[in-house]
């Protein structure tokens, strides 16, 4: 049943992503829509079998509402309280939501999602989670949640019936075609906005990180031996400045060297302050929490915080770099470093919908975009003390950014949802990558990547973590926004035995954002 519902679902998302690609603009002009959307942010405590602590967990959607009634979108889970720590689920949620009365509205959902944690307790990983609720609306953009859940891990012990608490803050996502991608215009009158307030643009980054984590004090594995190694995580951090100088942050890396860390990574929220020195020169300060573990360190049930101090330098208005130092805690574990990592960073100037009218940049952009939702197929991966390489099968997500109307960046999360013994397994990648071009809105599209990163869990012969993957692939596009990918490429581990085809399937959801600047 539940299956058969997210399958109407996921029905009525393609007919409404393939209507919206039929909306036809001015000819002298470029058409720009809106898209109401909603992060969200929830927390749930999950029964645990056997007489295991409760585990809490922390999770994070994005909503996209195709319908005043019907969302879809990407969500992550990760282990905050418990005995669990270093348990993350990467998946997708959609739902239906209907007005009651006065500030009510009734809600719906299904979360289908992969990945897990040390513990054999998930199985291969899958993780489905129905759900219904109301939804209490505090003003305009910000809105309570009170849900009542059902958390199973099919092929493990986890079957749980819970309520949880969600806070959602509303926005709108501007978005056009994806062939404009690559354009340049010298003025706003040359977009036809399809929405009612006015285009304004809000200052954001994207950030390349690698972080070393050096113990500090008489830290110890889950094992109980001595933890001294210092412990080197790459990963990608985003931004998203409120004023000139504050800013909110969200970072996810994982471990790919050091220690106990095969496995390990962390998820981590928060706010900063950049405060301008001389020249191009800032001080930049961040506070932040969320969940963090896997591998042998010692998480406690996952929660961990984060204060770091750095020294930025803006190269350009679109090009920064960024060296911090802090201290990672987590408080229910025996985890403790102090913390240094480097930031290459990027500003994105992206429009919104405003009330008051949008500064003049004197040049404006629009950027290509695909958001990629596919079933990752590890075809015979190797285990660690093990002769087993059966089939894994992971839930992955992959966001693609132009650079040139050619060459893109492109960055990946997967999360095992089947397979012998691959629970707990999760993946990390970025990497550059080419296509083809298009020549009409529909049709074919060659494409080949090369990315690297951090994985770890599952048992795979994984070593330190550290991991890449070259592929090559096709993509069909039936609409300008929806298409479908096939691709293959070999994974290998750099520092153990694991190296395995990998087969890649699943649809995309192509768009073209304006960019001020």
């Amino acid at each position: 049943m539940q299956l058969r519902t997210f399958a109407k679902y996921s029905l009525l998302f393609f007919t409404t992503t393939t209507t919206l690609a039929v909306v036809e603009a001015h000819a002298d002009d470029i058409p720009l829509y809106s898209m109401p959307t909603a992060y969200e942010l929830n927390y749930e405590e999950i029964k645990m079998p056997q007489g295991v602590n409760s585990m809490g967990l922390l999770g994070g959607a994005y909503r996209f509402y195709f319908t005043p009634w019907f969302y879809a979108g990407p969500a992550v889970y990760g282990a905050a309280n418990g005995e669990s720590g270093g348990l993350f689920m990467l998946g997708a949620v959609a739902g239906l939501q209907q007005h009651l009365v006065g500030p009510l509205s009734a809600t719906e959902s299904l979360y289908l999602g992969g990945g897990g944690g040390r513990s054999s307790q998930v199985g291969g990983g899958a993780m489905v989670q129905p759900g219904v609720g109301l939804l209490y609306d505090l003003n305009q953009n910000w809105h309570l949640g009170l849900n009542y859940n059902i958390t199973n891990f099919p092929s493990g012990q986890i079957h749980s019936k819970q309520l949880s608490l969600s806070l959602l803050f509303s926005s709108k996502w501007l978005y056009t075609q994806a062939h404009y991608a690559g354009e340049h215009l010298k003025s706003l009158e040359q977009i036809n906005y399809h929405g009612q307030g006015l285009l304004n643009f809000s200052h954001n980054y994207l950030s390349l990180m690698a972080e070393a984590y050096k113990p500090v004090g008489n830290v110890k594995d889950s094992l109980g031996n001595p933890q001294t190694r210092t412990m080197g995580t790459v990963g990608f951090e985003m931004g998203h400045y409120f004023t000139p100088q504050a800013f909110g942050w969200l970072r996810s890396s994982g471990a790919f060297h050091g220690g106990p860390s095969n496995g390990y990574m962390d998820a981590l929220a928060g706010v900063g302050y950049q405060y301008p020195l001389a020249g191009s020169w800032s001080l930049i300060g961040q506070l932040g929490a969320g969940a963090a573990g896997g591998g042998n360190v010692d998480t406690g049930g996952g929660f961990a915080w984060e204060p770091s101090l750095g020294l930025q330098y803006d190269f350009t208005h679109s090009f920064a770099a960024r060296l911090s130092g802090g201290y990672l805690d987590t408080p229910g574990g025996k985890f403790h470093a102090a913390a240094f990592n480097g930031n290459v960073i990027y500003y994105i100037d992206f429009a919104h919908e405003g009330t008051t009218a949008a500064p003049q940049y004197g040049d404006y952009r629009l950027q290509g975009w695909s958001a990629e939702i596919f079933n990752q197929t590890y075809l015979h991966p190797q285990r660690e003390n093990s002769n087993l390489s059966s089939a894994a099968n992971l839930i992955a997500i992959q966001l693609d950014q132009s650079i040139t109307p050619r060459f893109y960046m492109a960055y990946q999360g997967a999360g095992a949802y089947q397979g012998t013994r691959v629970g707990g397994l999760a993946t990390g990648m970025i990497g550059p990558g080419l296509h083809t071009k298009m020549t009409s809105d529909t049709g074919w599209q060659a494409k080949a990547e090369w990315l690297v990163g951090a994985g770890g869990g599952g048992n795979l012969a994984l070593g330190g973590g550290a991991i890449t993957e070259p592929l090559v692939g096709v993509d069909y596009h039936f609409t300008p926004y929806l298409g479908a990918d096939v691709s293959v490429g070999q994974l290998k581990a750099l520092s153990s035995k694991l190296n395995t085809t990998v087969i890649n399937a699943g649809i995309s959801f192509n768009f073209a954002s304006l960019n001020g600047g």
